[in-house]
């Protein structure tokens, strides 16, 4: 994902999570490091993708520490759901766990 992700552009987020979870991977990266704006919207694709992964699926996001979607994760609490990693090969390395 690039750019800004809000109501209007949601939806795209939400179908790559869909299409990605479909496949049933034992973890799945969301890298939000090219987007400059995340809203509530964008916020609720991310509590949606660590409910639907469930037990199959740990779900994590990598952003750019400092960067509004960062910000928005943390001041909202999200990142005590799914976690945020800063770099793409740490979440795909982190404990299953975690």
């Amino acid at each position: 994902m690039a750019g800004e992700v809000d109501l209007l552009t949601a939806d795209q987020l939400t179908d790559g999570v869909t299409a990605a979870l479909a496949q049933r991977p034992a973890v799945l990266v969301i890298d939000l490091t090219a987007v400059t704006f995340l809203d509530s919207s964008g916020l609720s694709v991310l509590a949606q993708a660590h409910a639907a992964g469930g037990q199959n699926t740990t779900v994590r996001v990598v952003t750019i520490p400092d960067s509004l979607a960062h910000r928005a994760i943390t001041l909202t609490g999200m990142d005590n759901l799914v976690p945020i990693f800063t770099k793409r090969a740490d979440a795909l390395a982190a404990d299953p766990m975690r």
